[in-house]
């Protein structure tokens, strides 16, 4: 069913992206009751790409999505893309960012990684762009055993998304791997924020009740979070 609905979605972005990058195209998207007029450009489309790779029931759509894009449904782009402003505390992330992480950041390795993505028009998706922190002064020096790995003992519970684009399940296995009495739960078909899936709520609530207890894995015999044939159905 997949198959048939959506055969290559990945050369259907490639190609989406490179006609942007090309020939930029108008789109009129609604934003407050009103419609208004956008050039997508590849680094438009690529952000909106990008928003739909947080959460299953979401990009289970996607490739379905992309396909009809590529067809001529303008409209399926138009809903992807938000106009509006962000929810987040931009101010108090960027302190904490700039003052706690980003000064152990290789500026020229985010850049490089950029530039190894060239269909997603360079689009820098990190919590503090390269140079946000130079042009706002906040560019602290901490002491290098800030960026150490944390070293406990404490029982942690740690849920990794499998298809989890902003915080891979790489990243969660190395966070474990300095705790010994760290449990890490893969949630398969898992996006960002994975602790939120139906199969790890009770085991939350039973480290709750007794962290030093033994768990079952419930995840690990829980369906998929992600059904991509449900999303062709969408």
């Amino acid at each position: 069913m997949c198959a048939a609905a959506a055969p290559n979605p990945r050369a259907d972005f490639e190609a989406l992206a490179e006609e942007a990058r090309r020939r930029p195209w108008a789109l009129s998207v609604e934003h407050q009751s009103a419609q208004t007029e956008i050039t997508v450009t590849d680094w438009v489309f690529a952000n909106a790409i990008l928003g739909q790779l947080y959460y299953p029931f979401v990009y289970e759509r996607l490739p379905q999505r992309i396909a009809a894009i590529r067809s001529g449904r303008s409209d399926v782009l138009a809903s992807m893309i938000g106009l509006g402003g962000s929810d987040f505390a931009q101010l108090q992330r960027i302190a904490v960012w700039c003052n706690e992480e980003y000064p152990f950041e290789d500026r020229e390795r985010i850049r490089a990684q950029q530039r190894a993505y060239r269909a997603f028009g360079g689009v820098d998706q990190a919590t503090t762009p390269v140079g946000v922190c130079e042009a706002t002064g906040l560019s602290a020096r901490p002491a290098a055993r800030e960026n150490l790995a944390l070293q406990t003992d404490i029982p942690v519970l740690i849920f990794a998304g499998e298809f989890d684009a902003a915080t891979p399940p790489d990243w969660q296995a190395a966070m474990a791997q300095s705790m010994s009495r760290g449990r890490l739960v893969l949630v398969r078909g898992g996006g960002h924020g994975a602790g939120f899936a139906a199969c790890a709520f009770p085991m939350t609530v039973a480290f709750l009740a007794d962290p030093h207890a033994a768990l079952t894995d419930a995840c690990a015999s829980a369906p998929s979070e992600a059904d991509f044939a449900r999303g062709v159905q969408q």
